[in-house]
């Protein structure tokens, strides 16, 4: 187990003696796919770290349908603004495949380990990162277009395709599977990315990204 807290930025600074008693109060769960790490409206008793596979965090609108929030891959933190509001957490987190969750008794946690310095700051990172995040899909799914949308996530970020699936970037930017292709064939055409080996995305020139969205609008 410490093997695994060591490998965990957010315990990079402990102790020894810190690690011993965070292994008292740590377990690690398997988890298959299709299988949920917490849902809508469950306590945020423990914290999550999500150390293997991908999670697709999700709420539920006024009609039922799926607002993806974000994909997570490890090694994250999922969930830490319930459990640091003290709130039931207020969105699914689902397994899109086999993977694993370091799971922490968050009481115990706080009365020991969230004092330390270099573990509060993480955590204050941590949210701000996510915060960020959410304000960025607001804006993706309220303001802009599909093609603003899929440009903005390649200047911004341009490995998430090759480490999401395409289905997975299209549902996360509120498009369909086929719009997702259609512009990134056009992109393509346009000299502006490539495809990589791996399956992935590379822009060959950022300046042709915002040109092509500027005659697109």
């Amino acid at each position: 187990m410490q093997n695994i807290l060591k490998q965990i930025p957010l315990f990079s600074q402990l102790k020894e003696e810190e690690l011993e008693s965070l292994e008292q109060i740590s377990r690690v769960k398997s988890y298959g796919a299709g299988e949920y790490a917490f849902h809508a409206g469950d306590p945020s008793d423990y914290l999550y770290i999500l150390i293997e596979g991908t999670v697709k965090v999700y709420m539920m609108d006024a009609k039922g349908k799926e607002v993806i929030l974000h994909y997570f891959n490890p090694v994250t933190l999922v969930g830490e603004y319930a459990n640091l509001n003290q709130k039931p957490f207020p969105a699914f987190a689902l397994f899109d495949a086999p993977g694993k969750m370091l799971i922490i008794d968050f009481n115990k946690f706080k009365e020991t380990l969230l004092t330390h310095p270099d573990i509060s700051l993480r955590l204050i990172s941590s949210l701000v990162a996510k915060i960020k995040t959410l304000e960025e899909m607001l804006n993706r799914g309220l303001m802009q277009d599909a093609n603003a949308r899929i440009i903005k996530i390649l200047q911004e970020d341009e490995t998430l395709f090759t480490t999401l699936k395409h289905w997975q970037i299209a549902a996360l930017l509120h498009l369909t599977p086929e719009t997702l292709s259609r512009i990134l064939k056009k992109l393509k055409d346009y000299g502006a990315i490539e495809k990589t080996p791996q399956g992935g995305i590379h822009v060959l020139h950022p300046e042709k990204l915002q040109e092509y969205l500027d005659l697109n609008q």
